[in-house]
């Protein structure tokens, strides 16, 4: 099914927060930005994954990085992620990736390889975010289609995917 719209809203976090301090904000932010784009207070399924109460139906879903967080609510299921696109050690995290998805990122240039990590990441994650599970499974168990990322597989089911611009420097995917 095709999604025909969704509503996002984001904020840009005071700087100098860190810690808890900053995991609180970005939860307090998080729920208010839903709360102004539905007037309806979020409940949360066992894993943490929000919805609203009068519309089931409906997909929420809030992702924050550093000191961005941003809420997508549409009138479907959705996950949605955003990464801040931050010097990253990729072998750190080559267990995320398919041997395909590996052999991809090692093709491009450093620049390149840091932005289409983070892409990957999101595609990732959002497909998680929407089947309610999140990182409690393995994000190498998502195989995203390269080079575009517009659509994404896991177990057999194909979800699509668009990158969703919040500002330069930034990376979100939505999955559906």
């Amino acid at each position: 099914m095709a999604l025909t719209t969704f509503k996002l809203k984001w904020q840009l976090l005071p700087d100098g927060m860190v810690g808890q301090r900053l995991k609180l904000a970005q939860s307090q932010t998080g729920r208010a930005l839903a709360r102004a784009m539905q007037s309806e207070s979020l409940a949360y399924h066992r894993l943490g994954q929000p919805y609203l109460p009068t519309k089931p139906h409906w997909g929420v879903s809030i992702s924050h990085s550093q000191r961005f967080v941003a809420v997508i609510v549409a009138p479907q299921a959705v996950g949605f992620d955003i990464e801040q696109c931050r010097p990253l050690v990729l072998t750190k995290i080559k267990r995320a990736f398919t041997a395909a998805e590996w052999a991809f990122l090692q093709s491009l240039s450093a620049v390149e390889q840091v932005t289409m990590a983070w892409r990957l990441w999101t595609a990732k994650e959002a497909v998680l975010k929407l089947l309610g599970c999140g990182l409690t499974k393995s994000p190498r168990q998502v195989v995203v289609q390269l080079p575009l990322c517009d659509r994404a597989m896991y177990h057999g089911q194909v979800f699509e995917l668009i990158s969703v611009k919040i500002v330069p420097g930034v990376v979100g995917t939505l999955a559906w």
